[in-house]
């Protein structure tokens, strides 16, 4: 699951959301708690497949693949709490953070600050409220690729899908996405998926500079492809919900 990364705050609890397209995805951990469920494993048994699913978060420590839910999932868990905190809850995010999501709050502006400019101003403003929010997922990829900022070591990536470095680098050597070395082919380099630089090793008391590969934000997303294809991810992601 690609997309755009919003985090809200209700009260004192972090509420993080993957946005794709007009979908919002909440990070089921966050909702259980903002909501007051101490049974996190248990509530989320209790909704369907087509209410859950795994996603990559970002996270302090790097992404991560986490439970989140839809806005079915939401209602769900909703329905079914005994926390008096969880209508409170759903409150929130039904005045929060889908208005923000779905661009109620653009309408808004329009309605109060345009209202007596002509219609063609009006809809020259909405398509460019719809341009940027089109463009948003993918500046923040683009500068991700550019400056490094959000690439990660294989190790830091393999973490994020509950599995082992080496494990990771021998499955991308499998399909031919990395050489012997572990560096990538290069038309893997030229799509943005991986970056190579120099990292210093020390070697008989000498330390010299050799190249790395490194995963940028896209690459995470074209890796989380790959293991879906393959079905190394199944398992995985039905114990995370």
């Amino acid at each position: 699951m690609s997309g755009s990364q919003k985090m809200f705050m209700y009260k004192n609890q972090k509420v993080r959301v993957a946005v794709k397209g007009d979908f919002a995805w909440f990070v089921a951990e966050d909702v259980c708690n903002a909501m007051g469920i101490k049974g996190i494993r248990t509530a989320l048994n209790r909704l369907g497949h087509n209410q859950k699913s795994v996603s990559s978060i970002d996270t302090l420590g790097g992404m991560r693949r986490m439970c989140v839910i839809n806005e079915a999932g939401l209602h769900g868990l909703v329905a079914t709490s005994r926390s008096p905190e969880a209508q409170q809850f759903a409150d929130w995010v039904t005045q929060e953070v889908f208005p923000t999501i779905h661009g109620a709050a653009d309408d808004i502006f329009v309605d109060m600050y345009l209202q007596h400019a002509e219609d063609s101003a009006r809809e020259t403003f909405r398509s460019a409220i719809e341009t940027i929010a089109i463009m948003e997922p993918k500046s923040q990829t683009f500068d991700g690729v550019v400056s490094g900022k959000h690439s990660q070591s294989m190790n830091e990536v393999a973490k994020s899908f509950g599995t082992g470095r080496n494990t990771l680098f021998g499955f991308l050597r499998s399909i031919n996405v990395l050489m012997a070395d572990n560096l990538p082919y290069q038309q893997y380099l030229t799509a943005g998926y991986f970056e190579v630089v120099e990292a210093p090793k020390v070697t008989n008391g000498a330390i010299t500079d050799y190249p790395t590969t490194r995963v940028t934000a896209k690459g995470t997303e074209f890796i989380e492809r790959k293991l879906r294809e393959h079905g190394r991810l199944r398992a995985k992601e039905a114990s995370l919900c």
